[in-house]
């Protein structure tokens, strides 16, 4: 999920997770 479309739609408890979590990923 891009995150533009984050910024689009209202920000759910589990999109902001499913975002942490892949960037936390992608960092480490």
């Amino acid at each position: 999920m891009p995150l533009s479309n984050l910024r689009n739609k209202a920000l759910n408890p589990d999109d902001v997770r499913w975002v942490v979590l892949t960037h936390l990923h992608q960092d480490h």
